[in-house]
């Protein structure tokens, strides 16, 4: 029998299928990445849009999934309401209301867990994985299913803006939150 590992005949057969093995399991796991609502007109319940109240005034709002930060959801809102006053012919605009809200479900039942494990030795390789699902969990737990953020915005022009310090001037704002999330 040959002491050399490589040369064993089963080797090279469990490593073709190990290699398959991962390569599946990996496919499978990045098809579960998680990410954040993108920048976007609302479509399917998520991303922005904006109701005139009045010649001026506007409300805007975004509504993101549960992996959507606030502070993107609020850059969002700002790059809206930038893009909106500019469009809109004016120069500056300033917040009259800023809210938000987070809906927050209970969850009750099982907690799941997923892992995964793999081990060589001289002649054996292993993979494995485990689904860990118990039958019974009362534990009370949470779970974000959307956030909203909306702004009411009254929209000034430079002469106006001269004499409101709270006013934020669109071009800024538009350059500078386009270049952060890398938006054209």
């Amino acid at each position: 029998m040959p002491t050399n590992p490589i040369s064993y005949p089963g080797n090279s057969v469990r490593s073709s299928f190990l290699l398959i093995a991962v390569a599946a399991i990996l496919a499978l796991l990045s098809g579960c990445s998680v990410t954040s609502t993108p920048y976007q007109p609302k479509t399917e319940g998520f991303g922005y849009e904006e109701t005139q109240l009045q010649e001026n005034v506007f409300r805007i709002s975004f509504r993101a999934n549960q992996f959507t930060e606030e502070v993107e959801i609020l850059d969002y809102l700002y790059l809206r309401s930038a893009e909106l006053t500019k469009n809109s012919g004016f120069t500056h605009f300033v917040l009259e209301q800023d809210y938000g809200k987070t809906q927050v479900d209970k969850a009750f039942g099982p907690r799941f867990s997923v892992g995964m494990g793999f081990s060589s030795a001289r002649r054996n390789s292993t993979i494995g994985a485990r689904i860990n699902a118990p039958l019974w969990d009362a534990e009370e737990r949470y779970h974000v299913t959307y956030r909203l953020g909306i702004f009411v915005i009254r929209m000034l022009t430079t002469e106006e803006a001269k004499n409101t310090k709270e006013a934020f001037e669109v071009n800024y704002l538009i350059e500078s939150i386009q270049e952060k999330y890398l938006l054209s």
